[in-house]
């Protein structure tokens, strides 16, 4: 049997893609089935009226058309617990990706929501990473654009940018810049990069020879130019061709016209002028005001640079370099140790002016100030170095030169917002630095400010540590040390300073440094002092609960360098005197110690005095006398004098001639012929050998030898073991007493060859003129006779035995 059916129709707007929705909505119209021109009778559909049929007819029937002219697809679909059918027509819609299955499930699908970045993108924060629209229809505003390289502006430079610098003019700098149709420029500059090879000179007079007429001791040289050159002018043409060097320097002799000189032909040598040669002014013979010149060499040996010369008055330039900017290498200058000529690139100048400040390799920023007044120049530079100051004491990087290097400290710091978003100001937070320990430049000096806050050492940190003693008993004993620094006070408040977590063991009692003291409010900066015991455990600590800055942390066991301040070098000239020095200070501003140079017409010197006022100097009076003035003179190495006296390095002496007054002690050398071996010996060789003469004075070392020794031998061709020579009135040439006192003398008007007091012995034969004895003061001649003796006959003349005659038998 047919079954009827209710048939709903729904007819619905499309909706964009990613709103659709599929439900049963908008207008409906139900339309009774019976009697209607569309029939539907059991699961068939009749197509009345048409004999054509297609395979996907019922597909093709679902495609309509709206009253706007849309294509539709009709869907049919039957609710649950329902038997109407309901009709949906719905607008096409294009085709599902057949990648978007994939899209929707894309590997960083999920990164990407949850990007590192997205809040700044989604909320009100967007400024903080794109201050500007992103629409199409906007205008992108940036402080420039540049190349993703670098970027080296001007002629020899790299990359592109486009930017507004600081006068507030837009700047464009690119390799090449095209313009199809037209170009509006108010100010056009043109520059061309040329490159030469070999050098420039710029001088007063140049020229370039159109024709050289050869006369029989001259060359009449026509410039094509009006000539700029001067009798005694010195022009040079120095050019390679494919026939070799061409180089001439020669002397213009004359002046025919306004372009045309006269030259000698014996000036060129072996090069000859000729038409098309560039000549320059290279000096003059009589001119000054044209004996100057500017050479920029641009060669090939990889040493550019820029001359300035002057005094050129000949075919040579020694001794005329007054400047040179760029590579320095082959300058030889006297001024300069041999050793350490000047070198590289920099400059060379007798004198050299430069204003502003000067940046050393370090990064060190030299400010000097110099004073002119009235034939006075003074410099005055008062500081410390950082080298200086970081090798004494215990703390490392004492005076801040590495920042906080070494230190630490807690910083607090307030950041502004505005509805939850940050205060930008000068392309930066507006923020607020707290409580904190920071370093800083303060009234020229490089400090650390500390607002409430703390500066600590920790011990591994400590540059070094006190040698620390054991005593008797085994236990250790701690050391006093003294803390210095100079501060600024900007708030009051409380300074402390401390040793955290000391190591006592093995130590004696006692309290380790704690200091707590007020710092009221100062003007400038003051030296603050203080002092404890520290066994080199723990940490070093200093806090303050004010504001203050504070320069050049002293802690050592050394009071002097504790409380040494400042230093200072000084530069002083006037008419009559230069003098440059440098002293130390301590905090009552007494000088510790200063070294100086000065010098005068009267002389110059180098001088070094101490606290206590001594002096030691070394110096040269205009006479050409030089003083050497010390407490103590330490002569190291070898010294000489003229090569006639040395001072060798083990303190031996040797000199051509010496003259000495007081004492001269020596237990070994040699004087001359003697040696010197706790006795004073002389000795002569026989000349076969052994000894033929000695003379030894001192110490005798046997008891056969005399304090005076003299011996000699038949090999030796003297005379005499003693010869004494003349006597003075009531003297005699040899005097020998047995007594030490009293001893018998000669009178004041008797003269002897040789008087003995005592006893004389004598061996062997005994001549004499005359013989005398002497009773009182009478003195009697002695007897001239025979006398018999035993079997011996002995003659006596003026009592002198001078006759021995045996009359005995030989049996």
């Amino acid at each position: 049997m047919s079954k009827k059916y209710v048939i709903t129709v729904t007819q619905k707007d499309a909706l964009p893609r990613s709103r659709r929705r599929r439900f049963a909505t908008s207008s409906t119209s139900t339309t009774n089935a019976s009697g209607s021109s569309v029939a539907a009778t059991g699961d068939a559909v009749s197509n009345n009226g048409s004999s054509h049929t297609h395979e996907n007819k019922a597909l093709l029937d679902k495609i309509g058309t709206d009253s706007d002219g849309y294509l539709t697809l009709e869907e049919v679909t039957t609710p649950e617990d329902a038997e109407d059918v309901v009709i949906v027509h719905e607008k096409i819609k294009s085709g599902y990706a057949d990648e978007a299955g994939h899209a929707m499930n894309a590997d960083e699908a999920t990164h990407a929501a949850e990007a590192d970045d997205a809040t700044c993108w989604a909320g009100e924060d967007f400024s903080d990473w794109l201050d500007q629209p992103v629409r199409k229809r906007d205008e992108v505003r940036h402080p420039g654009i540049r190349s993703a390289s670098e970027f080296i502006d001007g002629l020899t430079g790299s990359g592109f940018r486009m930017w507004m610098d600081e006068n507030g003019k837009a700047r464009l700098t690119v390799d090449k810049l095209t313009v199809r149709q037209s170009m509006t420029v108010m100010e056009l500059l043109v520059q061309k990069i040329r490159s030469v090879g070999g050098a420039i000179v710029v001088s007063a007079a140049n020229g370039r020879i159109k024709t050289v007429t050869e006369q029989e001791e001259v060359y009449q040289i026509v410039f094509e130019e009006t000539n700029s050159f001067l009798p005694g002018d010195l022009i040079r043409c120095s050019t390679w061709s494919g026939n070799g060097l061409k180089d001439y320097w020669v002397e213009v002799a004359s002046v025919e016209s306004d372009n045309t000189v006269v030259v000698a032909k014996e000036a060129f040598g072996t090069s000859v002028p000729a038409e098309g040669d560039e000549c320059v002014l290279m000096g003059s013979r009589t001119n000054a005001m044209r004996q100057n010149l500017l050479l920029l060499s641009a060669t090939e040996d990889g040493q550019p640079r820029l001359d300035i010369l002057n005094g050129v008055k000949s075919t040579s330039l020694d001794g005329c370099l007054r400047a040179r900017l760029g590579n320095l290498d082959g300058i030889s200058d006297n001024w300069f140790p041999a050793d350490n000529q000047p070198q590289g690139d920099g400059l060379y100048a007798d004198n050299v002016y430069l204003k502003g400040s000067f940046l050393l390799e370090n990064g060190d920023d030299v400010k000097t100030r110099f004073e002119a007044t009235e034939g006075l120049i003074e410099s005055s530079v008062e500081g410390l170095r950082q080298d200086v100051m970081d090798a004494k004491g215990y703390l490392s990087n004492a005076t801040f030169g590495s920042g906080m290097d070494n230190w630490r400290t807690e910083n607090e710091a307030v950041f502004y917002l505005l509805g939850n978003k940050w205060i930008w100001v000068n392309n930066n937070v507006l923020s607020k630095l707290g409580n904190s320990a920071v370093v800083v430049n303060d009234m020229g000096r490089k400090v650390v400010h500390i607002r409430n806050k703390f500066i600590q050492q920790l011990n591994d940190n400590l540059r070094t540590k006190p040698a620390i003693e054991t005593q008797s008993d085994g236990l250790k004993s701690p050391v006093p040390v003294y803390l210095s620094f100079y501060y600024r006070c900007a708030s009051a408040g409380t300074l402390n300073v401390t040793f955290e977590n000391v190591d006592t063991t093995g130590f004696e009692d006692f309290t380790s440094m704690n200091v707590e003291e007020e710092i009221a409010v100062t003007e400038g900066y003051e030296q603050f002092t203080c002092n404890g015991l520290w066994n080199g455990t723990g940490d070093f600590k200093l806090s303050f609960s004010g504001d203050i800055y504070l320069y050049m942390l002293v802690l050592s066991t050394d009071k002097t360098e504790a409380l040494a301040y400042q230093y200072r070098t000084l530069f002083q000239q006037t008419e009559r005197l230069v003098k440059i020095c440098a002293a130390v200070f301590d905090k009552n501003a007494t000088a510790l110690s200063e070294t100086g140079l000065f010098v005068k017409p009267e002389g110059a010197g180098i001088y070094v005095q101490n606290s206590d006022g001594t002096v030691a100097l070394l110096g040269v009076n205009d006479d050409g006398t030089i003083k050497l003035q010390a407490t103590n003179i330490q002569l190291e190495g070898l010294v000489t004098a003229n090569g006639n006296f040395k001072i060798l390095e083990d303190g031996s002496i040797e000199a051509t001639n010496g003259k000495f007054t007081g004492e001269v002690q020596a237990s070994s050398g040699s004087i001359g012929g003697f040696t010197i071996d706790n006795e004073l010996k002389w000795e002569q060789a026989a000349y076969l050998g052994g000894v033929s003469k000695s003379l030894q004075i001192g110490l005798p070392s046997v008891d056969t030898e005399g304090v005076v020794d003299i011996f000699f031998s038949s090999a030796s061709q003297g005379r005499y073991g003693i010869k004494v020579t003349g006597s003075n009135m009531g003297g005699a040439g040899v005097f020998s007493s047995r007594y030490s006192t009293p001893q018998n003398t000669p009178n004041l008007d008797e003269t002897y060859a040789g008087f003995f007091d005592g006893g004389v012995t004598v061996c062997g034969n005994l001549i004499a003129e005359s013989f005398c004895s002497k009773s009182g003061e009478n003195i009697s001649p002695g007897i001239t006779q025979t006398i018999e003796v035993a079997d011996y006959t002995l003659t006596f003349q003026n009592g002198i035995l001078i006759g021995v005659q045996y009359n005995g038998s030989n049996e």
